[in-house]
């Protein structure tokens, strides 16, 4: 469930490919609409598959309630939560499709308090096979920068990992697999960061997937014909 003191965030790769179809950018457009009505703001860092540089032309105008990062320098958002606490939501967005600047390292030395500062970054972290090494980062990257919580795209396997006391950094995967690569495998949905008093509990996942893949070992040898 999502309350007035949400925030949706989404770490890159909103769209398959840079060209951005009409009708996906309806589609989401329908959504962000929904979470205005609700009061929900929504930010949005690009990837490769949709970098800020990609020439397209936009369907429609998104709602006020969403924010898209830039590239360049790393931008801060403040969000207002319940009992007069704040968020700090701080994101960038690649440029480019090959970007190969480790981007992590330009949240460094933000000025925020790290307790409450979620970082949004699509890249490719260190350890991480079978992906392109767009934005390559390590972990110890990740935890010198003063940030709670890192929402990071590229990735679909969902992984939760925890930096610290309070502190994470999360692939949350894509909302629907795609295919029965392994990769696309199993559940996929978001994840619900609950911020504290203390900073950041452990995410939680919630399945958003309508077509489920599935890999599954059949044993047929007692099964010789088609119709068997």
């Amino acid at each position: 469930m999502l309350f007035r003191s949400s925030a949706l965030v989404l770490a890159g790769d909103v769209y398959d490919g840079a060209q951005r179809e009409v009708s996906a950018q309806l589609r989401f457009k329908r959504g962000m609409d929904r979470l205005n009505e609700a009061g929900i703001p929504v930010f949005v860092a690009h990837g490769n598959h949709d970098p800020v540089a990609a020439k397209y032309r936009p369907a429609s105008d998104l709602p006020s309630n969403v924010t898209v990062f830039g590239p360049g320098e790393v931008q801060v958002h403040e969000v207002e939560l319940a009992e007069s606490k704040s968020l700090f939501i701080a994101g960038i967005s690649f440029e480019q499709q090959h970007e190969t600047e480790n981007l992590a390292k330009r949240f460094n030395g933000l000025p925020v308090t790290a307790e409450r500062c979620i970082g949004v970054l699509h890249a490719n972290l260190e350890g991480t096979s079978g992906h392109d090494p767009y934005s390559p980062c390590s972990e110890a990257d990740l935890a010198a920068a003063p940030v709670a919580y890192w929402a990071l795209g590229h990735v679909h396997q969902r992984t939760v990992r925890q930096l610290g006391p309070h502190r994470w950094w999360a692939y949350s995967g894509n909302l629907q697999g795609r295919s029965s690569k392994p990769a696309e495998c199993e559940a996929k949905g978001a994840l619900v960061v609950p911020i504290t008093s203390a900073g950041v509990g452990e995410p939680e996942f919630v399945a958003c997937d309508t077509v489920r893949f599935t890999r599954m070992d059949v044993d047929i040898t007692e099964a010789p014909t088609i119709g068997d």
